[in-house]
């Protein structure tokens, strides 16, 4: 894509750069198009206390949707009294707090491969401290999440083959590829 460096309002900021997408992010760690349905999911690594899962739905190219930091740890107010209230900012569509073993959250891939016909349409994510696969399906404001233990730990990426097919990256366990349990 080629700008031609003039600005025009996105997400109601007259300075804002119209190639933004989404800001208020803290740490996006991995994202993934939905190229069935132009969906934006981001895995969001938090601050102190909530991992979190947002979805821009359509991609949202034209609203750059604010998800929130530094104002907003997720769906808690984190900095508001230094960076100020964000008027209806973009809550996560999913939270897994810290006292729950997750520390940062790894996002992944919107699965569309063969291998799992019950997750297809699924964002799989994980969190780099334990050892769960997770998919997350939402259908308008109805989420719902399905876990799958892991035999490998310290996943730090996700992605699929040319098939569509799961691969994991673990920082001690190599690359490894997500099949089915035998019967």
């Amino acid at each position: 894509m080629v700008h031609d460096g003039s600005r025009q309002s996105v997400g109601g900021d007259p300075e804002a750069h119209p190639e933004i997408c989404a800001h208020g992010l803290r740490n996006p760690w991995r994202f993934d198009v939905d190229h069935e349905t132009g969906d934006v999911w981001i895995g969001d690594v938090g601050q102190y206390c909530t991992e979190e899962i947002s979805v821009i739905r359509g991609g949202a190219a034209d609203a750059s949707p604010n998800l929130g930091w530094p104002s907003y740890e997720a769906t808690r107010p984190f900095l508001v009294d230094e960076f100020g209230d964000i008027d209806q900012h973009h809550e996560p569509i999913l939270t897994l707090p810290h006292e729950r073993v997750a520390c940062s959250v790894v996002g992944g891939v919107v699965y569309r491969g063969a291998a799992f016909p019950e997750a297809k349409g699924a964002f799989v994510f994980t969190d780099s401290c334990d050892d769960v696969l997770r998919f997350v399906h939402a259908d308008g404001d109805a989420v719902t999440v399905d876990e799958a233990s892991l035999p490998i730990s310290q996943v730090v990426a996700i992605d699929v083959d040319v098939d569509g097919e799961l691969l994991l990256s673990s920082l001690v366990d190599g690359i490894h590829r997500v099949v089915p349990a035998a019967p």
